[in-house]
């Protein structure tokens, strides 16, 4: 399997090819991978073409279309136009909020009407949650959280459904006055994992429907953890030591 280099620019997509084959019917898989945020394009192919080079122009740019004369007709190539990244940096800026239980990356990321619904049934998820409760949610979440970290292991666009679908692992770090000495600070940190599914609306740039799969073993020892820490402030709002 062969690797194409790439160079990009804000209107034109040259790939470098570094093969030997001349024979189209040898052309067994073209894969298009691109990093929304970088716009870098990786291609592989078992077998290509001997082609110093091809220059695509996007169909925003006033590239002329001669441009395009060096492409073969069998050529593979995806309309770029239609594969946007806009519902996947939607989709990490949802889950970076995360870090901070911000309500800019958590709560505006979604439209108006967006539902949080948390599975599954088996470890006794909370209920749907609307914007407002689930803002209200985050608010006594920072009483007790100083951040809680979730990282994407795996990002997946599925562009029929208008849905990007997030694997996950999150870390809690729990404010230190309501942490207690009955555990060990490293007791105090609970790691779990999670799946999101993220549906968007047509534009890509809002949530319209969340539905996030909890760690079905993990959830008791964080509930038990947060119930803790709120019996913890609870305690030092009243003066008495925990």
């Amino acid at each position: 399997m062969h690797m194409i280099g790439v160079s990009t620019d804000i209107n034109t997509i040259s790939f470098q090819y570094m093969g030997s084959s001349n024979d189209p019917q040898q052309i067994e898989r073209c894969v298009l991978n691109i990093h929304s945020k970088h716009l870098c394009v990786n291609i592989l192919w078992n077998h290509k073409p001997n082609l110093s080079a091809i220059n695509r122009p996007l169909n925003r740019a006033k590239s002329p279309t001669k441009r395009l004369s060096s492409a073969p007709k069998y050529f593979p190539f995806p309309n770029l136009t239609t594969m946007s990244s806009i519902r996947r940096e939607t989709a990490l800026k949802f889950i970076g909020g995360f870090e901070h239980l911000s309500t800019e990356g958590l709560v505006d990321t979604r439209s108006e009407s967006c539902i949080h619904t948390f599975a599954p049934a088996s470890c006794s998820p909370p209920p749907d949650l609307s914007n407002a409760a689930f803002a209200d949610h985050l608010t006594h979440l920072r009483h007790i959280l100083k951040a809680f970290p979730v990282t994407p292991t795996d990002v997946m666009e599925d562009a029929e459904q208008n849905r990007v679908i997030i694997l996950a692992t999150s870390r809690t770090v729990f404010h230190e006055h309501v942490m207690d000495q009955g555990l060990a600070e490293e007791e105090w940190t609970y790691r779990g994992e999670y799946v999101f599914f993220l549906t968007m609306d047509e534009s890509g740039r809002k949530i319209v429907k969340i539905v996030e799969f909890l760690d079905s073993k993990g959830t008791d020892k964080l509930r038990g953890l947060m119930a803790r820490a709120r019996v913890n402030l609870e305690k030092k709002e009243r003066g008495v030591n925990a």
